[in-house]
């Protein structure tokens, strides 16, 4: 989906919040670190034209469309999400492609999977949104076969930097965020450890940026207003603190120097 149609999707929801998750997907995936990255992932999962594949919290399955165009016929790929609306805009947006690619709902935590039945699996920006990261990647990991990857791929909130001249006011509104508006803010630094605790071999992480220099870009994606003013009706902040954050940041934007980033983790390890 190209800048433009998204900048009318974006214009056309006006004031609504938060926003819808297939336009937040699509509008982080057209982003030009994230289409690095998630090749990044193909190639750890070692695709080949007949794998069998798994992709968790697959949202609008764009990225289980890919990947079904490079197992070829003889493969398959399993998206998979808890939100049937999102199962329902995967199966549209595979409509008439005719690739082997499949989606269906499912929470995670108790997959109704059977046992290595992939020979890889990724899960995408989805564990920190899951009440239990250890019990979901166990279940990854479950219905994966033995020698198969499983790769997942998280942001930790808590890396969010945002140029502005109020260090403190700035501090508190990411904290919120990464405390309180996600589940799991800090599942970034804690891929490691939980992947060699579920018994994986062979771990690895890897650490890549986001960065975004223009603010509306920044709001649609880390929700800057939306987080100032809930960080705001919480007592985190005043309405004037949210009011001058929000107006240096468009005046910084304005001059061409507004400058956010946050870093995402990419861990990854082969099933015993």
């Amino acid at each position: 989906m190209n800048s433009s149609h998204l900048d009318e999707l974006w214009k056309r929801r006006g004031l609504r919040e938060p926003p819808e998750p297939a336009l937040y997907l699509d509008t982080v995936s057209a982003t030009s670190f994230a289409q690095i990255y998630k090749k990044r992932t193909y190639f750890l999962m070692e695709i080949r034209r007949n794998s069998f594949l798994l992709d968790v919290g697959c949202g609008t399955g764009q990225d289980a469309i890919e990947m079904a165009g490079l197992v070829g016929p003889e493969g398959q790929v399993v998206g998979i999400d808890i939100n049937p609306a999102m199962i329902a805009e995967s199966w549209k947006r595979a409509e008439g492609l005719k690739l082997p690619v499949k989606f269906q709902v499912e929470d995670v935590h108790r997959l109704s999977l059977p046992d290595e039945m992939f020979d890889a699996a990724r899960c995408d920006r989805a564990v920190q949104h899951m009440d239990n990261p250890e019990t979901a990647i166990r279940e990854i990991i479950r219905v994966t076969r033995r020698g198969g990857i499983v790769v997942v791929s998280e942001p930790d909130w808590e890396t969010l930097t945002i140029d502005s001249q109020n260090r403190d006011l700035t501090r508190r509104i990411a904290n919120y965020m990464s405390d309180r508006a996600v589940k799991q803010g800090w599942i970034g630094r804690q891929l490691w450890r939980i992947l060699k605790n579920s018994g994986l071999r062979e771990v690895k992480v890897t650490a890549f940026p986001f960065i975004i220099t223009d603010y509306t870009t920044a709001d649609r994606i880390w929700g800057l207003q939306r987080h100032a003013r809930q960080a705001c009706e919480n007592a985190v902040i005043t309405e004037s603190e949210m009011v001058a954050w929000q107006e240096e940041l468009i005046e910084l934007d304005r001059r061409q120097q507004f400058f956010s980033s946050t870093v995402g983790f990419l861990a990854f390890g082969r099933k015993a």
